[in-house]
């Protein structure tokens, strides 16, 4: 089968690969490109070795299944979630699914023709959907930002959503918009800090809330959704008392903050983080663009064919792109 192929840093290329082993098949049609991606084509990650295929944000059609607990069949249209958590090791005991030691995947990432799976991970990772339409390969990193606003209170206590949260976004790339894209679906009340012309038009065009000056204690939350060291520790002081700071941008591990601590004591402003998704995120996502596809559907910026990959990585490096999305196979 064909797959793009990731060699090390700046190294892609279209290479004809086995086709992958499994009870289901499902042939790939859409495939996003995340920050996730970009970093490891730019300079590696230590949790993808290449020679490997990148991506892990798709949908597709299942070619062949045997997975009769959930009646999946050959020709359904369905989105993949890229891992599954075991639900018995100890962070998923914990409440950390996320965080699970013993995770299923597919075959591999999703930037290739098929992905392969057995039958207990096709049974929970696969969800059916009503048509192929690129809007849905965003299910993955929106079910990331429901693992955001699950720590920060606001999917278990709805009470803080009646009270008016208030909630700055810092960072208007894909990720930050998922969470403005909640936040409208919600009717809550946010505004997003971004100083990148082409994402900053982008927004406004399309009636998202763009913050013009920030001042301090004025936001019940801030989400850092930009990998800049010095936007988390400056939001610190923006918080209202009790209020929260998310950091949900990825940082490097040796990356190190500067924190007021009489923000955190004084003032009991909580600093969480968020990382991945569970499958329950991950069905919250699906249910949420299953019902608003339009206001989702508008994040999908750019479309290339897989052949196009370096002009595909070029414009999501640029930061004149929203959510580019391959076309690896019509469905």
């Amino acid at each position: 089968m064909k797959a793009l192929i990731y060699s090390g840093p700046g190294q892609l290329n279209i290479q004809e690969i086995p086709a992958p082993q499994g009870k289901t098949i499902v042939e790939v049609g859409y495939a996003g490109i995340c920050g996730t991606d970009v970093k490891t084509f730019l300079k590696g990650h230590p949790m993808f070795k290449p020679p490997t295929v990148l991506g892990h944000e798709c949908i597709g059609r299942i070619a062949r299944t045997d997975a009769p607990e959930r009646d999946l069949a050959e020709g359904m249209l369905v989105a993949v979630a890229p891992y599954a958590e075991c639900g018995v090791c100890e962070n998923c005991l914990k409440g950390y699914p996320e965080l699970c030691r013993q995770k299923s995947f597919a075959s591999s990432g999703s930037f290739c023709e098929l992905l392969g799976m057995n039958t207990e991970y096709a049974n929970r990772a696969l969800f059916v959907i009503p048509d192929a339409q690129p809007v849905y390969t965003l299910m993955e990193p929106l079910a990331c930002v429901f693992n955001g606003l699950d720590k920060i209170g606001l999917l278990r206590n709805p009470e803080r959503s009646a009270a008016q949260y208030h909630t700055l976004i810092i960072g208007g790339g894909p990720m930050g918009t998922l969470f403005a894209s909640w936040f409208r679906s919600q009717h809550l009340p946010y505004a997003i800090l971004e100083n990148n012309p082409w994402r900053a038009n982008f927004l406004s065009s399309r009636g998202y809330r763009l913050a013009d000056a920030v001042s301090p204690h004025t936001y019940d939350g801030i989400i850092v959704a930009a990998g800049a060291p010095e936007l988390a520790e400056s939001a610190l002081d923006l918080v209202k008392d009790g209020g929260d700071l998310l950091l949900f941008a990825g940082f490097p591990s040796d990356t190190r903050l500067t924190l007021n601590p009489f923000s955190i004591h004084y003032r009991e402003v909580s600093v969480k983080g968020s990382f991945g998704y569970a499958l329950a995120h991950f069905r919250q996502a699906y249910r949420e663009i299953l019902g608003h596809p339009a206001l989702y559907g508008e994040l999908v910026s750019h479309l290339f064919p897989l052949e196009d990959y370096a002009l595909a990585f070029q414009k999501a490096i640029s930061g004149e792109a929203m959510k580019v999305v391959f076309l690896v196979n019509p469905l």
